[in-house]
């Protein structure tokens, strides 16, 4: 067992984790910060995983179709802010709840782009 778990904290403990783990502390550090902002101006904004899913995977598609890094952005800037646009939309237009339109944003984007990324 001792062998296991020196194992495990091995690769836990590398430099590359370490290097994984500052890339991934940014986008949840963007993406916390665009909730304060949410909730500082009143709304209840629980659909930002789905934007953040949205906009990578566009990013992704767009850079793998056309190989260009400022198609990709562009997408990714694109899909996040329709998913933002929906939940604007349903929420203060349409008064619906701002929990459930969020919750169901993110169900039916993470629906969405496990469907299309099935083929790749």
């Amino acid at each position: 067992m001792g062998g296991l778990l020196s194992a495990v904290w091995d690769v836990g403990t590398t430099e590359t984790a370490y290097t994984a783990a500052a890339r991934f502390a940014v986008v949840l550090a963007f993406a916390a910060t665009g909730e304060w902002v949410a909730e500082r101006a009143g709304t209840l904004n629980i659909s930002v995983e789905a934007m953040i899913l949205a906009g990578a995977f566009a990013a992704a598609m767009g850079y793998h179709t056309t190989g260009s890094v400022a198609v990709g952005l562009l997408a990714g800037t694109v899909a996040g802010a329709a998913v933002a646009s929906v939940q604007a939309e349903m929420s203060h237009r349409l008064t619906a709840d701002q929990f459930v339109v969020g919750l169901t944003l993110n169900i039916l984007v993470l629906g969405i782009v496990g469907f299309l990324g099935s083929e790749w």
